[in-house]
């Protein structure tokens, strides 16, 4: 049934999770029962309908880079980026309430989207192609090739992160290191497409209804005016300075006084791989 996601046709799948402080004999008893058993083959049944269904949502850029542009509205923003696959058409839609500083919602620090997420400040995003059907204006289509689903300020959170899953139309992630597995960055959240076409909706609307405008014969957006604004490396060490937790603070000053590490690919962690064949012994005190 796991041929499409391993090369060793197993896929590994808890049993259980465990919370706090657990007696694990009893909990593990309770993982032996049929009901369970039962339960567990529905969910991996399940799971691998959707997958099978392409249900899922495929990223065309994960950990992309780039800055934010400028400001459609107080909530819509436009990225632009030198890692999309045209490099003429490289700009990238994204919301804040798809923002995350430091691993935290923008929701939550509070401030407004264009003092907290300057024009300027160099970011990182997973993004998906834009839709292309139900375009009526062709200009969309010259103006932004993508979708942002998460986007990331100051450092990278555990969670959000896609996926990665054989087949595909494949992802590029210019960040992370090629350990040979081919295969298409997926997010698995299955509310997540709908609540961004309902976005990408209000933006194709947005641009009918003025925040489109001419620059010397060719469509281009019409931005907010931007109070903030990041120019020069000094802007964006006051930003960090203000925004960022203290243990990251801490961090920078060290890094300040001994010198930055050197910089290097990430290693990926985030695809399925193949069962063990070690066999574990369980101890029932």
């Amino acid at each position: 049934m796991f041929a499409k996601m391993v090369d060793k046709r197993k896929c590994k799948s808890n049993t259980s999770l465990f919370v706090g402080l657990v007696k694990l004999h009893v909990q593990f008893s309770e993982t032996q029962t049929t009901h369970h058993r039962h339960q567990m083959k529905e969910f991996r049944e399940e799971f691998m309908r959707l997958l099978r269904g392409n249900k899922f949502l495929p990223m065309s850029l994960v950990r992309g880079r780039g800055k934010v542009e400028g400001y459609i509205s107080s909530k819509v923003g436009i990225i632009i980026t030198d890692d999309g696959r045209d490099r003429n058409n490289c700009r990238v839609l994204f919301h804040a309430t798809d923002v995350y500083m430091f691993g935290n919602t923008l929701h939550s620090v509070g401030d407004h989207p264009e003092q907290a997420i300057p024009v300027g400040l160099k970011v990182c995003f997973d993004a998906r192609a834009c839709p292309r059907k139900d375009m009526s204006n062709p200009s969309i289509k010259k103006l932004v090739a993508y979708q942002a689903c998460a986007v990331f300020a100051g450092s990278w959170p555990a969670v959000p992160h896609p996926t990665i899953l054989p087949g595909g139309p494949g992802s590029f992630s210019p960040c992370y290191e090629s350990n040979g597995y081919d295969g298409t960055y997926y997010y698995l959240q299955l509310s997540l497409k709908p609540n961004l076409d309902n976005k990408w909706e209000d933006f194709c609307d947005s641009v009918q209804n003025g925040r489109l405008q001419s620059y010397n014969g060719e469509p281009g957006l019409k931005y907010l005016h931007s109070r903030e604004s990041i120019q020069n490396s000094n802007d964006y060490r006051i930003w960090r300075s203000f925004y960022a937790p203290e243990h990251i603070r801490r961090r920078d000053q060290r890094n300040f006084e001994n010198g930055p590490a050197p910089k290097r690919k990430k290693e990926n962690f985030h695809f399925f791989k193949p069962s063990s064949d070690r066999k574990w012994k369980v101890r029932v005190f």
